[in-house]
């Protein structure tokens, strides 16, 4: 597999705008369809469009890979377990919240 796919959808994710409450699906590479270091990429990726363009949302992540996730460096608000095509697989919600000004 190749990153282009990766990278194509990171140029659509901070393109992206979102006003208001939304919730947001997603199903990040989690080990079948990129190579690792693509894999990382895309989820740091992932991190900084949430908390560039997510203030305020809800977002739902599907992974089969704890140890990604981690790279959110997110406190997770509930997971689901989902199993599909021999996969043990999570629905992992995060609220996101507003971010505070810092003071000078």
């Amino acid at each position: 597999a190749t990153s282009k796919p990766a990278t194509q959808q990171q140029q659509q994710q901070h393109r992206a705008i979102i006003p208001g409450r939304t919730i947001i699906g997603t199903n990040p590479p989690w080990g079948k369809r990129l190579n690792d270091l693509d894999i990382e990429e895309s989820w740091t990726s992932l991190k900084t469009f949430l908390q560039r363009e997510c203030n305020k949302c809800e977002a739902w992540i599907l992974s089969g890979n704890k140890s990604l996730t981690r790279i959110l460096r997110m406190k997770k608000s509930q997971s689901l377990v989902v199993r599909t095509a021999g996969e043990d697989l999570r629905w992992i919600q995060y609220h996101i919240f507003e971010k505070k000004n810092k003071k000078k």
